[in-house]
Protein backbone atom coordinates (compact mmCIF):
# COMPACT_ATOMS: atom_id res chain seq x y z
CA UNK A 1 0.00 0.00 0.00
CA UNK A 2 2.70 2.74 1.36
CA UNK A 3 4.66 1.35 -2.06
CA UNK A 4 1.96 2.41 -4.72
CA UNK A 5 1.61 5.92 -2.91
CA UNK A 6 5.00 6.06 -3.18
CA UNK A 7 5.21 5.24 -6.79
CA UNK A 8 2.44 8.11 -7.21
CA UNK A 9 4.84 10.58 -5.92
CA UNK A 10 8.12 9.18 -7.35
CA UNK A 11 7.85 8.10 -11.28
CA UNK A 12 11.25 6.37 -10.95
CA UNK A 13 9.73 4.54 -8.31
CA UNK A 14 12.21 3.51 -4.87
CA UNK A 15 15.04 2.55 -7.14
CA UNK A 16 15.67 6.33 -8.39
CA UNK A 17 15.29 7.30 -4.72
CA UNK A 18 17.88 4.86 -3.55
CA UNK A 19 20.00 6.79 -6.05
CA UNK A 20 19.77 9.94 -4.62
CA UNK A 21 21.30 10.06 -0.95
CA UNK A 22 18.21 10.45 1.74
CA UNK A 23 20.64 11.16 4.61
CA UNK A 24 23.32 13.78 4.96
CA UNK A 25 24.92 16.15 7.44
CA UNK A 26 25.59 19.14 7.46
CA UNK A 27 28.56 21.24 8.45
CA UNK A 28 27.54 24.40 8.88
CA UNK A 29 24.56 26.27 10.16
CA UNK A 30 21.63 26.98 8.35
CA UNK A 31 21.22 30.72 9.42
CA UNK A 32 24.71 31.70 9.35
CA UNK A 33 27.22 29.33 7.82
CA UNK A 34 29.11 29.32 10.96
CA UNK A 35 30.90 26.35 12.03
CA UNK A 36 31.26 26.72 15.23
CA UNK A 37 28.36 23.92 16.25
CA UNK A 38 28.26 22.02 19.34
CA UNK A 39 26.17 19.24 19.89
CA UNK A 40 24.26 18.89 23.26
CA UNK A 41 21.12 16.53 22.70
CA UNK A 42 22.27 13.02 21.00
CA UNK A 43 18.53 10.94 20.89
CA UNK A 44 20.59 8.37 19.17
CA UNK A 45 18.89 6.78 15.73
CA UNK A 46 14.96 7.33 15.18
CA UNK A 47 12.27 6.60 13.21
CA UNK A 48 11.12 9.83 11.22
CA UNK A 49 8.47 11.81 12.84
CA UNK A 50 4.36 11.23 12.32
CA UNK A 51 4.97 8.53 9.75
CA UNK A 52 2.01 6.48 10.84
CA UNK A 53 2.39 2.59 10.08
CA UNK A 54 0.14 0.36 9.49
CA UNK A 55 1.01 -3.37 9.41
CA UNK A 56 4.11 -5.08 11.51
CA UNK A 57 5.89 -5.60 7.79
CA UNK A 58 6.07 -1.73 7.94
CA UNK A 59 7.76 -1.49 11.00
CA UNK A 60 10.33 -4.13 10.12
CA UNK A 61 11.68 -2.44 7.81
CA UNK A 62 11.24 1.29 9.52
CA UNK A 63 14.68 2.95 8.73
CA UNK A 64 16.07 5.20 11.40
CA UNK A 65 18.11 8.25 11.27
CA UNK A 66 20.48 10.09 13.93
CA UNK A 67 18.92 12.45 16.03
CA UNK A 68 21.40 14.94 17.23
CA UNK A 69 20.49 18.54 18.27
CA UNK A 70 23.38 21.30 17.74
CA UNK A 71 23.86 25.24 19.06
CA UNK A 72 25.95 27.58 16.94
CA UNK A 73 27.98 29.79 19.00
CA UNK A 74 27.98 32.62 16.32
CA UNK A 75 24.26 32.87 15.81
CA UNK A 76 23.02 31.14 18.73
CA UNK A 77 20.61 29.04 16.30
CA UNK A 78 19.62 25.16 17.80
CA UNK A 79 18.99 23.21 15.06
CA UNK A 80 19.42 19.48 13.85
CA UNK A 81 22.61 19.22 11.40
CA UNK A 82 21.30 15.88 10.05
CA UNK A 83 19.09 16.53 6.57
CA UNK A 84 16.42 13.64 5.45
CA UNK A 85 15.53 14.09 2.04
CA UNK A 86 12.06 15.64 1.84
CA UNK A 87 10.66 13.29 -0.49
CA UNK A 88 11.55 10.92 2.65
CA UNK A 89 10.81 12.81 4.93
CA UNK A 90 6.99 13.82 4.21
CA UNK A 91 6.53 10.23 2.22
CA UNK A 92 3.89 9.24 4.62
CA UNK A 93 3.21 12.64 6.75
CA UNK A 94 0.23 12.90 7.53
CA UNK A 95 -0.20 16.01 10.00
CA UNK A 96 -0.10 19.37 7.59
CA UNK A 97 0.03 22.19 10.06
CA UNK A 98 -1.67 24.27 7.14
CA UNK A 99 -4.47 21.67 7.22
CA UNK A 100 -5.67 22.02 11.01
CA UNK A 101 -8.27 24.02 11.74
CA UNK A 102 -7.43 23.89 15.19
CA UNK A 103 -3.87 24.59 15.18
CA UNK A 104 -5.14 27.71 13.19
CA UNK A 105 -7.57 28.91 15.34
CA UNK A 106 -4.82 28.18 18.01
CA UNK A 107 -2.34 30.57 16.14
CA UNK A 108 -4.60 33.34 15.62
CA UNK A 109 -5.62 33.15 19.43
CA UNK A 110 -1.85 32.80 20.44
CA UNK A 111 -0.75 35.94 17.92
CA UNK A 112 -3.74 38.35 19.26
CA UNK A 113 -2.11 37.60 23.07
CA UNK A 114 1.47 38.43 21.82
CA UNK A 115 0.16 41.15 19.85
CA UNK A 116 -1.80 43.12 23.06
CA UNK A 117 1.72 43.65 24.82
CA UNK A 118 3.76 44.95 22.03
CA UNK A 119 1.22 47.20 21.19
CA UNK A 120 0.91 48.59 25.10
CA UNK A 121 5.04 48.70 24.96
CA UNK A 122 4.20 50.99 21.71
CA UNK A 123 1.85 53.09 23.42
CA UNK A 124 4.01 53.66 26.37
CA UNK A 125 6.88 54.28 24.42
CA UNK A 126 5.46 56.82 22.05
CA UNK A 127 3.91 58.98 25.09
CA UNK A 128 7.33 59.82 26.10
CA UNK A 129 7.74 61.23 22.84
CA UNK A 130 9.28 58.59 21.07
CA UNK A 131 11.87 57.53 23.84
CA UNK A 132 12.16 54.07 23.52
CA UNK A 133 12.37 52.08 27.53
CA UNK A 134 15.69 51.82 28.73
Amino acid sequence: MAEAGFRRKHPGGPRALMMRAVHSRRNSCRACAGEQLVPFLDLGRQPLANAFLATPDDFAGEAFYPLEVCFCETCSLVQLLDVIDPEVLFRDYIYVTGTSETMGRHNAAYARTVKRPAQSRAKRSSGRGGQQRR
